[in-house]
């Protein structure tokens, strides 16, 4: 913001104090408006919407506490500097009490009010950029930004909904680029902590020492080229929520100090020896089966009870097949709007081999996809010629469907055909994305027969 559009109204009963300094700070850029008494400034203020006002205590009328109190119960956000003649700690300290963000002595030095105006610009400079950032957080990582209409992807959106206020453990367990770490955002973002800090730690990226350092903190001397104390990502958190990435690959010898945490909320850092209170929200990922490492002597069964408290599964992309359109138009839309170009329109083939693919790499590897053909794509029809080879290299079947009936003894025709059926009113729905009305247009039906034959395959919700 210029200088010239940052509004300041200085409330002062002497002519030649306020001559002064309206001139000082008119030069210096400011847009300044004078009066002479409180009420005066009342009468306008909503016509101004000054970003500063600096009032003298002692006025005519309404004094300079009692104007204050007007101000705040008008707007708490509103930022006023008091300067007082007779430089007494007690209307010092009124001031600030009542909320005045800084108070001058008289004589009023102009430079040293221009310093702290300067610095008090700047600080609600930052508060508006620090809420700005917040705000773009809370819409990047809302609920609905974690898309899918599969059934499994509603029964998260629903677990999320009812959990995301509790300080419970979550534990989220899912394959690599499944969206676990998008999924405890929105469960952050979505809940009364949103305004606390989110600190993710990646417990497979770092060695046993470094970690433990890293989420509990360490004290000065606590290890070689421990040269200062630094602070865990525990105590960072706060009151906000702790993001523990990888659990599964987090060593044995450190689970005894977590299980610790999450049982007494409390812990010590690295070397040192004041136990510190633990307030945060943990919630937990993980990419393997814990109960197997369990089982396999390579994970605590005390630890994992403790963290299986909620548990969300992130089903693998190659499972939730009918959300592939919708991440993909999603997709599509965001790298498009990212590179300054207009969305392209997806061929039907294209999002054929899309769906058809089975995805190893899950979210993630569909995202990098898109982005990429996004960017090759110049004609604004995005093809399988935009598509990297890994996903076209096999080409669709001629015919609907092949059969291996020589390694077969018996057919069960009735249930070979129930199947074909199934498959055939999946692929349409995928194609249709979920459009009861479209996916019959595709098989060729009216929609009340797909109705029905959908009841009676089992795929009606």
């Amino acid at each position: 913001m210029d200088k010239a559009d940052k509004i300041i109204v200085l409330v002062e009963d002497d002519p030649i104090i306020t001559a002064a300094l309206t001139e000082r700070l008119s030069e210096a850029g400011y847009s300044i408006t004078a009066f002479a008494t409180a009420d005066q400034a009342l009468q306008d203020l909503d016509k101004l919407a000054p970003q500063l006002i600096i009032t003298d205590v002692r006025l005519p009328g309404t004094d300079g506490i009692d104007f204050l109190k007007q101000l705040k119960q008008r707007d708490q956000s509103i930022s006023v500097i008091v300067m007082t003649g007779y430089a007494t700690v007690s209307d010092a300290v009124a001031a600030m009490k009542l909320g005045a963000a800084d108070y001058l002595p008289k004589p009023v030095s102009a430079e040293e009010l221009l310093v702290k105006i300067e610095r008090l610009f700047e600080l609600l400079q930052l508060r508006a950029d620090r809420d700005r950032l917040q705000q773009d957080a809370e819409r990047r990582f809302a609920l609905g930004n974690v898309i899918g209409r599969s059934r499994k992807m509603r029964e998260i959106f629903e677990a999320v909904n009812l959990v995301k206020d509790l300080s419970t453990t979550v534990l989220i367990k899912g394959p690599t680029g499944s969206g676990k770490e998008l999924l405890a955002r929105a469960i952050h973002f979505q809940s009364v902590r949103r305004a606390l800090p989110f600190v993710p730690v990646s417990c497979v990226a770092l060695s046993p020492q470094l970690l433990e350092s890293e989420l509990f903190g360490h004290e000065r001397g606590a290890f070689t080229g421990a040269y200062r104390r630094k602070i865990g990502r525990f105590e960072a958190a706060a009151d906000g929520t702790l993001f523990l990435d990888d659990v599964d690959d987090i060593p044995l010898e450190l689970q005894t100090k977590l299980l610790r945490v999450l049982q007494e909320r409390k812990m010590l850092r690295v070397g040192g020896e004041s136990e510190i209170d633990v307030h945060c929200r943990i919630i937990c990922a993980c990419k393997a089966d814990l109960q197997q490492l369990v089982d396999a002597g390579r994970f605590r069964a005390d630890l994992f009870f403790r963290m299986n408290v909620i548990r969300i599964e992130l089903p693998p992309l190659a499972q939730r097949k009918e959300d592939i359109p919708l991440l993909t138009d999603h997709f599509v839309a965001h790298y498009a709007a990212r590179q300054k170009k207009a969305p392209p329109k997806l061929d039907p083939e294209a999002l054929h081999y899309l769906i058809e693919y089975d995805w190893p790499g899950n979210v993630r590897q569909l995202e990098n996809v898109i982005e990429a053909s996004v960017a090759f794509c110049s004609a604004g029809r995005l093809t399988v010629a935009h598509l990297p080879p890994e996903i076209t290299h096999r080409p669709p079947a001629k015919g609907l469907f092949s059969l291996n009936l020589p390694a077969r003894g018996t057919v069960d025709i009735s249930g070979l055909t129930d199947a074909v059926q199934a498959e055939l009113i999946r692929w349409a729905l995928r194609l249709a994305d979920g459009s009861q009305s479209k996916a019959a247009k595709l098989l060729n039906l009216p929609r009340t027969t797909l109705q029905s034959k959908m009841r009676k395959l089992g795929l009606a919700d």
